[in-house]
């Protein structure tokens, strides 16, 4: 019978991990039973309490701990645990997670978001199946992905998000119903001219586009059920075939669009020549809170993310215990969800022409200003966005300027900010403003890639991050006396409530100082830890999805593409630590992270204050 007693040949890290689960088999601790501290756990077993924190960490990933800020609990039965292993899931819609999440948690497994190369799927699924999978559930428009065959070789469920493959199972939402909804919408309205912008790309695209005409034929508006424009999605294709449309069809007043990246394009294209919803409504498809996010919000037939992640993740589980009660998969099950019409400020009955008879006679040499037709939600978020930029942490407001000192971490950056695939995900970062500046009223130098070989950030070693040039550890001289040090940093995946890594300020006597990083994640199930969870935090997932949050120590701040909030709006956060022992100098300050850890930490910058001088004696 095999035991979990720790041997000679295991590293520090496996030692104290065997420990616990050694401890919770002797104790019998079955879910939801309360470990000890960490600290206590420690000094019992005479463990370093840093390398315990990270075997907690280490089985905390692995779903067999959970933590509720700093209480520890069984999730999982360990003997349960190995028998069921990770379901790992690419998808860029973080309520999938959620609704994974909540799924996986009765099965006392966990749910492991990663990224993914779709030229080498094979190897890259052969991987996970070495690494113990219990199932991929997979959003990808590459449907040439013999997904059946990988099922069939590994013997692994896949289940695919939105789209269907064959021979596999499937969640999906009714895009042909989508596409009949948006028409219903407009007629509704009044609208009596459409058209529909759609993209070859997107694995709707002919379900959708046949929900739409077959919805105009329904309802009487025959020119409109052949008036489909197929584009690319690129600002400047898409631009030019709305203008084709308006001089071809000047009579369209609403447009059915088949994505929000589509929609945004198009907002665009109209800015300042036609006013929405006055000249032009659009209803589009796809997430509903990324098209809550132009100016005026989107109407939207919207996807139920969260839904899809609960069901998709009950097939995977499914599918998984009756292979292992028979030996085979069942057969493949296709789930439809049914949409749901969210109507906002981009859609209205179509605006009645002025008569020429009240044209209001103006001077050649002034010109009209255009009148407002709606309140600017994207004006007011802008004056938001530089009203959280400028918020300052309270004690910086007693600070003089020439007090605070930026450090120099360009030798220490890895990765730029402004490509897709670097900084912490798929999409790039785009910083406003480089070089020196004031945010939340501290002096930041954040780094001028360009001028520094590509590099403006330091990633730290994640389980999604792991590239040759990251690393868990980084040590940056300071050789200073320091009253604060403030950080300007991000993190991604941070799904999970649980510390994603430290800062360590090491003094020149030898002694050090550590304040561990703890994001917010999700939202807690129980409502009563939001609380805790905000005043535990100091850091967040930079994703618009997740909730962002402020406290006494961490706050933050809005990055918007090109500083336009309509395009893209991300999150960054400042965090204030007071340095426990300011009147010894520091010799560096430590980065670290925790490679199994999901979450992955990024810096772009870091301030000292140095202490107030000295006053001179007359």
């Amino acid at each position: 019978m095999a035991t979990n007693q720790p041997s000679n040949s295991q590293t520090s890290l496996q030692k104290a991990s065997a420990r616990l689960l050694q401890y919770l088999n002797e104790e019998k601790l079955l879910p939801p039973a309360r470990l000890p501290s960490g600290r206590e756990l420690a000094m019992l077993w005479g463990l370093d309490f840093s390398t315990l924190n990270r075997s907690i960490q280490h089985l905390t990933a692995k779903g067999i701990l959970r933590r509720e800020g700093y209480k520890i609990f069984v999730a999982q039965a360990p003997g349960d645990f190995f028998q069921l292993p990770p379901i790992h899931v690419i998808c860029p819609h973080a309520k999938t997670f959620t609704g994974a999440t909540e799924i996986a948690g009765l099965y006392g497994s966990r749910i492991v978001p990663i990224e993914w190369n779709s030229h080498a799927y094979r190897s890259e699924v052969r991987q996970l199946y070495q690494n113990g999978s219990e199932g991929l559930m997979i959003w990808t428009s590459n449907t040439n992905i013999p997904v059946a065959d990988l099922l069939e070789k590994f013997q692994m469920p896949v289940v695919t998000l939105g789209n269907s493959f064959p021979g596999c199972s499937s969640v999906e939402i009714d895009s042909t119903l989508a596409g009949e909804m948006a028409v219903t919408h407009l007629a509704e309205l009044k609208h009596t001219e459409v058209a529909c912008f759609s993209a070859r790309e997107l694995p709707w695209n002919e379900t959708f586009t046949h929900g739409y005409a077959k919805a105009c034929d329904r309802l009487g508006l025959k020119t409109s059920a052949t008036r489909i424009i197929t584009s690319e999605i690129r600002d400047l294709v898409l631009g030019n075939a709305l203008a084709d449309l308006c001089r071809s069809d000047p009579q369209v007043t609403a447009l059915v669009v088949a994505d929000v990246g589509i929609g945004k394009c198009l907002l665009r294209a109209m800015k300042g020549k036609i006013a929405l919803p006055d000249k032009m409504s659009v209803i589009v498809y796809g997430d509903a809170d990324e098209a809550a996010t132009t100016d005026p919000p989107l109407s939207i037939v919207a996807q139920d993310a969260y839904l899809m992640g609960k069901y998709a993740a009950t097939l995977l589980y499914g599918h998984r215990l009756r292979f292992e009660r028979t030996g085979q998969f069942p057969k493949p099950e296709r789930l439809r969800l049914d949409p749901q019409v969210i109507a906002r400020a981009s859609t209205a009955p179509p605006h009645k022409p002025i008569q020429a008879a009240k044209k209001i006679a103006t001077s050649p040499s002034v010109e009209p200003k255009p009148r407002l037709r709606w309140p600017s939600s994207l004006k007011k978020r802008r004056a938001l966005v530089d009203k959280i930029w400028n918020s300052p942490h309270p004690r910086t407001t007693k600070i003089s300027a020439e007090r605070f000192a930026p450090v120099d971490i360009r030798p220490y950056a890895n990765r730029s900010l402004s490509r897709y695939n670097s900084w912490l995900g798929y999409v790039p970062l785009h910083m406003p403003k480089t070089g020196p500046q004031k945010i939340h009223g501290v002096l930041f130098d954040i780094i001028r890639q360009k001028e520094n070989q590509g590099h403006a950030s330091i990633v730290m070693r994640s389980h999604h991050a792991h590239g040759p040039t990251l690393g868990s550890q980084v040590d940056i001289p300071l050789k200073a006396h320091a009253d604060a040090i403030y950080f300007l940093h991000g993190c991604g995946w941070a799904v999970d409530h649980t510390p994603i890594g430290a800062y360590h300020l090491h003094y020149m006597d030898k002694t050090s100082a550590s304040l561990p990083l703890i994001p917010y994640g999700f939202d807690p199930s129980d409502a009563a830890l939001q609380e805790q969870w905000r005043n535990e935090s100091n850091i967040q997932d930079w994703w618009f999805n997740f909730t962002q949050f402020n406290n006494s120590r961490a706050r933050h701040l809005v990055v918007a593409e090109g500083g336009d909030p309509e395009i893209r709006e991300l999150y960054l956060y400042t965090l204030e630590w007071l340095n426990p022992r300011p009147e010894k100098l520091i010799s560096h300050l430590r980065i670290t992270s925790h490679p199994d850890a999901t979450a992955t930490l990024g810096i772009l910058a870091v301030t000292l204050v140095r202490p107030e001088p000295m006053p001179l004696d007359r």
